[in-house]
């Protein structure tokens, strides 16, 4: 009996201190500071560690969703390429096989070539379209 009584003013000591604290910041940082706690540094640290864990989630979905798009692609590329093949076995078409096969066997050396054309065509274009603004 004794016991509980003790308990119950524990408690209600405990419970006072508490409602005290609750109701006084400048009693409650007293307190935390006196135990070793900067409740301002505490909370800068938490939100620079929110902030790092953001900042690595939506990479992780960045790199996700960059991984998704390449797959779909190689997808695309492989079901247009299927369908090419199949088209290319058709007579009417045997007449564009060799174009096609090209591209499966390009080299280093063809795809600069092919690089330079297209600068070079640029250059034409944009030499025209100048010419064309001259001459109006």
């Amino acid at each position: 009996m004794e016991t509980e009584n003790q308990d119950n003013i524990l408690n209600n000591y405990y419970e006072s201190i508490i409602k005290q604290i609750e109701n006084d910041n400048e009693l409650a940082q007293e307190i935390l500071s006196d135990s070793g706690l900067d409740i301002e540094s505490e909370s800068t640290k938490a939100e620079l560690h929110i902030r790092r864990l953001k900042t690595q989630l939506m990479a992780k979905i960045r790199r996700e969703n960059f991984q998704h798009a390449l797959n779909i692609l190689a997808e695309i590329k492989n079901q247009t390429k299927e369908k090419i093949q199949n088209l290319l076995k058709k007579p009417e078409f045997a007449a564009v096989v060799p174009l096609f096969n090209k591209l499966d066997k390009v080299s280093e050396s063809d795809l600069q070539s092919m690089i330079d054309d297209v600068e070079l065509l640029n250059i034409l274009d944009k030499l025209k379209k100048e010419s064309d603004l001259n001459n109006e």
